[in-house]
């Protein structure tokens, strides 16, 4: 209040004692004390001077100076300073003013008081509410739920009226509830000595009861605050509840820290404090407590209802701030508020929840703000302070019946740490129970809270009770001067650092300095808690069998799915940057990769001389893998916190999923159809548009998912960047084009297959789908694939195959003859196994009948005779196949002549120039190769032509580039299993993705690290 404001109100008193016919001496004692009470203003020399000029001036003693409409001029004084005063201090005055008239001439003084609460707008109702208070004499005044009295009558009068029964109280303390002033007054009848924070209270003279007040007295018990709330809130709000925690106990592996044996019982409508030094368990206790972490020992339970075991009866009634911001930056305040709101009221219509959106931002004072996205704690939009009610006000709009925030004033300054506080305590003055985690509060603060639980190190509850006893009982423990003394008498101020000061009191040495201990340990200060301590088990009629009432209701998975999906895409249209990069990387990227394998040797480019094709296809799976990861990679690891609240309100993590993988499915579908758009173009590709992108397409969402498994596994971004390459790398060097897999294969297989260090490779399954369908697919080809592939089976069989057996036959057969002991050596042996391998293989094509001598193609059996009838054989295979071939060829030639007749001379000339490409017939055809084959112990394995060879597998797997897969006897086409092998290694990630199984893993081997570790170091004390 400035000095203006305070002089027209001096004014205004002298005129209404004037009025009054006050007696001078009455009139400067009543003013003296009201600027004491009131302004807390001790040196008032000045004003009781001016004040004393006054009545002089209106004629106290007498005949005022000159002549004067006091009623006019109350009038003017009341207007002018209405505008300066708050509606609290307008009614305080008015009741002061009130109480001064009591005792002179209320006739003349009503005039005046009319006229004042006429300027100040303040209905009769509130008035007459006002004047039986001041006035008074018996409980037929104060027939309304606005007042509260106590006395020491232990069955009252039945009425409308409050009660608390004090058996030794001499009087009566009389309380109003007014929501003009939003605290209360009380006014005393009676002989009994009493205090209100340490200073005297006089009989007949009204006082405010303001949170963190005390009334003391020699032979009552104190009364507090929280007991007078706790008066008017319980018979108002039903139903009341009772949060209680019995013989409740955690202990940390390996580790005596946690939480020691604590026992409570709590009403609703109270805000609870828990005060202690850093790690000493505040936040523990308060995942404990909401049911985050559940006891080693005891229970905890709201009514009758155990919080851990009947988690689907209590859903809806516990919140949770964490010290955390829950934010989500690049949305607006209304944003953030209604998306929290959607996912906690299914039942209600979207106009219903905007509703409450504009209700709470208004309450919160964020009405101005709810255009503004929130920003970072780093770059800030909205301060400090409107972060922390934003975040509270996520659980607030849930109506929660319990809430716990840890650390509401962190990093705050004072005015907002107030206005957050201040914020809790309506709430707790609504009915709910308020449980926040506060490390050094102001003395503002300290006083606003109903109970105070105080820990100490190890998680030991050290004291539970009022807050300004908190300080009397320490000091007394301790036996400090004036332990008696909990606040400032002078300013009313408390310190509630002294608390903590005390309990971690160091030791002095004889020199005076302190020592590294502590003067009174943790253990000592629980063990006096327990001694002191009894808890005082609350029991509230009619409520220990339900439930408070709660109006949250948590949405079906499916439209979870829809509004976190939607939020989603909220954040990411809204981030430009964001946008930007990722709708243009995938079109830059792909000029880039089609301009530098646009090869050349002429000035006009022809696609079928392209040397950089394979270059362009091994490029492309690299770029999407690389989008894809780089797109998903910090997905869920930036929703970390959110996604803790998420998980303890219950909400599916199968919806949250889903609705980040939709939202990376669509934008690479996006990505991978420019980037394949572009390059295909810019390269000439015709026809294979779809194919490229489907497979490119799987490719990254594959991609996707594998940087949502990082994304969700680590919690720390650099660790997730430094993984991108250990995952890519592997990825690029195993696609087939880098490291050759027969290079990577035994010598010592039977059946040719990519090592399996290649079939987990995504990228492998990809590149040998581009290039087998960019082969075998193409317009050119397409015409004779079948025919080509028939041709050289039947000329590998022909001019390779049988020829070498045949050569390996007569070999044995002479080495045997020239020396009879080489029959039966191992190299013998072998190469008899060899040839007995392949024939069997060649008869199970039942192109001709069977070889009858197979059994004697081995040492002891072989001869000469044998080998003219294995020779036979082969002859006969060998010529079959060259039929074969040749008949093949003519049904080649008589295409092309059909083609070029019906087509023109040069349409499979220009076909084969636009369509076809030289570099990657090369390489499916493995036609730079020397050697055609691979012995090995079990026979000869095709390396010529890997694209016309079928598989010898009959379980999927195949040789690099075939052209078919065969699975459970059909044969499939390379293109469509190799896709289907990429979707299926996403769904084993989208499934490990949904069980967290990377995380969990990471989890067991830091476990097992730390298990190991403890023995190790157990052995070495041995």
């Amino acid at each position: 209040m400035n000095e203006i404001t305070l002089n027209a109100l001096i004014n205004l008193f002298a005129l209404f004692l004037v009025i009054n016919k006050s007696k001078k001496e009455d009139a400067i004692r009543n003013f003296s004390l009201y600027l004491h009470q009131h302004f807390g203003i001790s040196d008032n020399n000045d004003y009781l001077k001016l004040f004393e000029e006054l009545l002089e001036l209106y004629g106290i003693d007498g005949e005022p100076a000159f002549p004067v409409d006091m009623v006019e001029e109350a009038y003017k004084i009341s207007t002018n300073i209405r505008s300066y005063l708050r509606k609290d201090e307008q009614v305080m005055v008015l009741i002061r003013f009130l109480e001064l008239v009591k005792s002179g001439n209320q006739s003349k003084a009503k005039v005046l008081f009319e006229t004042l609460s006429n300027v100040f707008e303040i209905s009769k109702s509130e008035v007459d509410k006002f004047v039986a208070f001041i006035y008074y004499t018996s409980t037929d005044q104060i027939n309304t739920p606005d007042y509260l009295l106590i006395n020491c009558n232990e069955k009252p009068v039945q009425n409308k009226y409050r009660h608390i029964y004090e058996k030794n109280i001499d009087g009566e303390l009389l309380f109003l509830r007014s929501s003009l002033i939003g605290n209360y007054i009380f006014i005393f009848h009676g002989k009994e000595y009493l205090t209100i924070d340490g200073n005297p209270i006089i009989p007949g003279r009204f006082y405010a009861f303001r949170e963190g007040s005390i009334i003391r007295g020699p032979r009552i018990s104190p009364v507090y605050y929280t007991d007078i709330a706790a008066g008017f809130i319980d018979q108002d709000l039903s139903p009341t509840f009772v949060f209680s925690g019995e013989k409740i106990e955690y202990k940390f592996k390996k580790s005596d820290n946690g939480l020691h044996r604590f026992s409570f019982s709590e009403k609703s409508g109270q805000l609870i404090a828990i005060m202690g030094g850093s790690g000493v368990g505040k936040s523990t206790l308060l995942n404990i407590l909401n049911g985050n972490i559940p006891v080693n020992h005891g229970k905890v339970r709201i009514n009758q209802f155990d919080i851990y075991e009947q988690k689907q009866d209590i859903e809806g009634l516990i919140g949770y701030v964490p010290q955390d911001d829950l934010l989500f930056e690049d949305l607006t305040v209304w944003e953030n508020l209604y998306f929290s709101a959607s996912l906690c009221f299914d039942h209600l219509p979207r106009s219903a929840i905007e509703q409450k959106v504009e209700r709470v931002l208004h309450e919160l004072e964020l009405s101005s703000l709810k255009e503004l996205n929130v920003g970072s704690p780093i770059n800030k939009i909205i301060s400090g302070g409107q972060r922390k009610r934003l975040n509270v006000a996520l659980e607030l709009i849930r109506e929660p019946a319990i809430l716990f925030v840890d650390e509401p004033t962190s990093g705050l300054s004072s005015t907002d740490s107030e206005k957050v506080m201040l914020l809790l305590k309506q709430q707790a003055r609504k009915g709910k129970l308020i449980i926040v985690n506060i490390h050094q509060p102001s003395s503002v603060i300290f006083k606003l809270f109903d109970k105070l639980w105080v820990m100490d190190s190890g998680g030991r509850i050290i004291y539970t009770g009022n807050p300004l006893d908190a300080i009397i009982y320490f000091k007394t423990e301790v036996n400090h001067v004036n332990a008696r003394n909990s606040e400032c008498v002078t300013c009313g101020n408390v310190n509630p650092e002294q608390v903590l000061e005390i309990v971690e009191t160091k030791k002095i040495d004889n020199s005076g300095n302190f020592l590294p201990e502590r003067r009174f340990t943790p253990e000592y200060w629980y063990d006096q808690y327990l001694k002191n301590t009894k808890v005082k088990k609350e029991q509230i009629p009619g409520s220990a069998a339900g439930l408070p009432p709660t109006d949250s209701k948590k949405p079906g998975w499916s439209k979870q799915f829809r509004i976190f999906f939607e939020r989603n895409l909220r954040i990411k249209f809204t981030d430009h940057p964001y946008l930007f990069i990722n709708l243009l990387e995938a079109p830059i990227l792909a000029v880039i990769v089609a301009y530098f394998t646009h090869f050349s040797e002429t000035d006009k480019y022809i696609f079928f001389e392209n040397k950089s094709l394979i270059s362009y296809l091994f490029m492309s799976i690299v770029v999407v893998l690389f989008m894809g990861m780089s797109v998903s990679a910090e997905e869920i690891i930036k929703d970390r916190k959110i996604l803790k609240r998420e998980s303890f309100l219950n909400l599916s993590r199968f919806s949250y999923l889903n609705s980040k993988i939709l939202f990376l499915v669509l934008l690479s579908a996006f990505q991978t159809f420019s980037f394949v758009l572009i390059a295909n173009l810019i390269l000439g590709i015709h026809d294979m548009m779809i194919t490229y992108w489907l497979i490119l397409f799987s490719v990254s969402v594959f991609s996707n998912l594998l940087g949502l498994n990082i994304s969700s596994a680590f919690d720390s971004v650099v660790a997730i960047y430094i993984l991108i390459p250990l995952l890519l790398i592997p990825q690029i060097l195993l696609c087939g084009v880098i490291v050759k897999f027969d290079d990577l294969q035994s010598k010592n297989v039977e059946k040719d297959a990519v090592p399996i260090t290649g079939e987990i490779m995504a990228s492998r399954w990809a590149f040998e789908a581009l290039a087998v369908n960019q082969f075998k697919n193409n317009r050119y080809m397409a015409h004779f694939f079948e025919l080509e592939k028939e041709m050289a089976q039947a000329r590998f069989r022909s001019e390779i195959l049988t020829t070498e057996l045949i050569g390996q036959v007569d070999l044995v057969d002479g080495l045997t003859r020239l020396n009879p002991e080489y029959s039966g050596d191992d190299k013998s042996s072998r190469k008899l196994q060899i040839i007995k391998n392949e024939i069997e293989k060649l008869d199970n094509e039942k192109v001709l009948p069977e070889f009858q001598f197979k059994e004697s193609l081995m040492p002891g059996k072989f001869n000469f005779d044998i080998a003219e009838l294995t020779k036979t054989h082969l002859n006969q295979l060998k010529d079959f196949h060259n039929q074969r071939y040749q008949k093949v060829k003519s049904e080649k030639d008589q295409l092309i002549y059909h083609l070029n007749k019906e087509k023109g001379d040069q349409f499979l000339s220009d076909q084969k120039m636009k369509f076809h490409n030289k570099s990657l017939e090369v390489l499916v055809l493995n036609s730079e190769t020397t050697p055609f084959y691979r012995e090995t112990p079990y026979g000869y394995m095709q390396k010529i032509a890997p694209i016309y060879k079928d598989p010898d597998f009959t379980n999927g797997r195949a040789h690099f580039l075939a052209s078919q897969k065969n699975l459970f006897g059909y044969a499939i086409d390379t293109f469509i299993f190799n896709v289907g092998m990429i979707w299926l290694m996403s769904s084993f990630l989208y499934i490990a993705l949904y069980y967290n199984w990377l995380r969990k893993m990471l989890r067991i081997s830091i476990q097992y690290k730390n298990i190991k570790s403890f023995f190790e170091n157990g052995k070495q004390e041995n």
